[in-house]
């Protein structure tokens, strides 16, 4: 699975959870401050952001500009569950 996949597939399952813990229609959505990502990757992987704006894109293409946000993306070289993304 690449970066950008696992990223992808976060990001679609915290819509999930989005909408199961608000109970509300999710266009009520009115902001998305940070994405914080940790990419699992060898010591020498320079594009840890690319992995992480995967799921930015996937955000904004749902519900729009008004969940535009700051985030960062930093990789690791172990994570728990050896994940490819851990993302808060």
């Amino acid at each position: 699975m690449t970066g950008r996949r696992a990223a992808d597939i976060f990001a679609i399952n915290l819509i999930v959870q989005l909408n199961d813990a608000c109970r509300v229609a999710l266009r009520k959505l009115v902001q998305i401050v940070k994405i914080r990502g940790f990419v699992g990757a060898s010591p020498d992987f320079q594009r840890s952001p690319q992995v992480i704006d995967s799921a930015s894109e996937i955000l904004i293409r749902v519900f729009g500009q008004r969940v535009r946000h700051s985030g960062f993306a930093i990789a690791v070289n172990s994570s728990p569950r050896n994940k490819v993304i851990e993302a808060t």
